[in-house]
């Protein structure tokens, strides 16, 4: 029984980063112009592909789980030669068609919010990822209940986040700012624990990562409702922050090859310097532009130079209105 009631309270605990952005957020909208459908159908799609592959997902793990449990291979140092797979194959379908069916359920209407859609996506991959971690963390030495753990974190997000967000409407902008801040406040400091450790351990590796996202994704819903953010941003936050700690970590590889602690501080402080350039080139990224015309062609996509009509940016495919006799079909 203590047993059980100390598994409950990890549990709880381990639901908490990921549910907590789901206090923020607005009634929705009752208005629906062509803009806002668009946007509510993307949401729509967006979340029936995502739990499709989460579904697959926990499927899979939780076929495995079974499989070991039942061979009596439930640690990853006996030998599981009666493990064929196939309850693992049978959940990764039947979980696929359930994450399938019960998106399509939510969205039958065919409206549904992007940020909504991005919070229950958010919860359920960090769920899953923080129940591996914390087994990790805490050195189960069952492969089954790794998988069990990860199974019952990834599933109550999904459910718990689908059930809070009832009637509720969230910037997009805000949950991929949140997104980005659990992703980095995890790999940041895991790379900067390398830098330092002379014997890195794996236990210690896995509590930073567990540590470092949940404090990231907490702060980044706090402070993201008092930033002017879009999604758009946050891509190119993580774009820079990629290319950077891969510039980073080649840098490091190739200056001091056999030196693992030089390569991760190359690659954290090439992610910190492309984070930082992103932040800085994307300032205008969505407002208006200097000379207060709108800011939404893709070729202006990173920041404009005060005073002028000319920015750095990248050009990117975009669907753009037909033009009849001069105006746009929505002039029209």
């Amino acid at each position: 029984m203590v047993m059980k009631k100390s598994y409950l309270w990890l549990l709880l605990f381990l639901l908490f980063p990921p549910l907590s952005v789901c206090w923020a957020g607005e009634p929705p909208r009752t208005s629906t112009p062509e803009g806002e459908f668009l946007r509510y159908s993307n949401g729509r799609s967006e979340l029936v592909i995502n739990q499709t592959v989460l579904g697959a997902f926990l499927g899979t793990v939780l076929g495995d789980a079974v499989d070991r449990k039942t061979n009596n291979c439930a640690s990853e140092n006996v030998d599981c030669g009666n493990n064929n797979g196939s309850r693992a194959a049978a959940g990764l379908l039947l979980g696929a068609g359930a994450g399938l069916g019960a998106s399509l359920l939510l969205t039958r209407d065919g409206y549904f919010d992007t940020g909504r859609a991005m919070v229950i996506d958010l919860a359920g991959g960090w769920g899953i990822t923080s129940g591996f971690l914390l087994a990790s963390a805490t050195e189960m030495d069952a492969v089954s209940n790794f998988e069990f753990l990860a199974f019952s974190t990834g599933l109550g997000s999904i459910l718990g986040s689908a059930i809070l967000t009832r009637n509720k409407s969230y910037p997009s902008g805000d949950i991929g700012l949140a997104k980005s801040g659990m992703l980095w406040g995890a790999l940041l400091p895991l790379g900067f624990y390398l830098s330092i450790a002379k014997n890195p351990d794996t236990q210690a590796m896995a509590w930073t990562v567990l540590g470092g996202g949940n404090l990231g994704l907490l702060s980044m819903a706090l402070i993201a409702p008092q930033l002017e953010w879009n999604r758009k941003r946050s891509i190119w936050l993580d774009v820079g922050g990629v290319i950077g700690g891969t510039t980073g970590l080649a840098l490091g590889a190739l200056l001091s090859p056999d030196n693992g602690r030089v390569i991760a501080a190359g690659s954290v402080v090439g992610s910190v310097i492309g984070i930082s350039t992103a932040v800085l080139l994307t300032i205008h990224n969505g407002s208006a532009r200097p000379n207060g015309k709108e800011a939404h062609a893709p070729a202006y996509s990173l920041f404009w130079k005060d005073g002028s009509d000319w920015g750095l940016g990248l050009p990117l495919p975009q669907l753009t209105p037909k033009q009849t006799g001069g105006k746009t079909e929505a002039e029209t």
